[in-house]
């Protein structure tokens, strides 16, 4: 997660799973946290772990920043043979905003991991990516990729959904729901038969590979 707070000559926020604030004469936005670097007249606030939350502390003439919020992706599924598959999984859902207004106050951030992986012996099963946040702002979780092994598993919804695997069935992204879409479905495979292909899990600006 990156975040623009204070810039050189002003101040001025932005939140990339970070921060930025932009300079100028006028006065911005104040703030703390995460890992505080400069780029070019911004002050980037890039946190990439939960230990830290952003904290404004002044709000001037200017009292928006700008944030980029992306959760973890999902995990996904093993093969063993030729007639199994494993789909991929989705990417975490990923949302900007260039004007978003903040108060002196302190916003919680919360970085996702990434989802563990499954396997083909039904042993271990595919898990979701952990949801990022800053303050209200929520990214979700990547799905998790289908599995045609043993104990199989459909792909699961996310922020973008995890990829198919021989079930013949997209899974949602951009689940739930925001707007602009936070990411997109998973890719669709092809049902029953031998040779099932794993498909792609969704991304951030594309709907995830089907199987040919």
């Amino acid at each position: 997660m990156k975040i623009h707070g204070t810039s050189k000559g002003g101040a001025v926020s932005h939140k990339d799973f970070g921060v930025a604030f932009g300079g100028g004469s006028f006065s911005g936005v104040e703030a703390t946290g995460g890992t505080e670097t400069t780029d070019g007249d911004y002050k980037v606030h890039t946190f990439l772990n939960s230990d830290d939350d952003f904290e404004v502390t002044a709000v001037g003439d200017n009292d928006t920043v700008e944030y980029m919020v992306i959760a973890g992706g999902g995990g996904g599924n093993g093969i063993a043979s030729s007639s199994r598959a494993g789909g991929g999984g989705g990417a975490g859902g990923y949302r900007v905003d260039t004007s978003f207004t903040v108060e002196v106050d302190t916003y919680t951030v919360t970085v996702g991991a990434g989802g563990a992986g499954g396997n083909d012996s039904g042993t271990g099963i595919a898990v979701q990516g952990g949801s990022s946040v800053f303050g209200s702002i929520t990214s979700a979780g990547g799905g998790y990729g289908a599995s045609t092994g043993v104990g199989g598993q459909a792909a699961g919804t996310g922020g973008s959904g995890g990829g198919d695997a021989g079930q013949n069935a997209s899974s949602a992204g951009n689940t739930p729901a925001t707007t602009p879409a936070q990411g997109f479905a998973g890719g669709k495979g092809i049902g029953g038969g031998s040779g099932r292909g794993g498909c792609g899990g969704g991304g951030a600006s594309a709907v995830g590979q089907d199987r040919d």
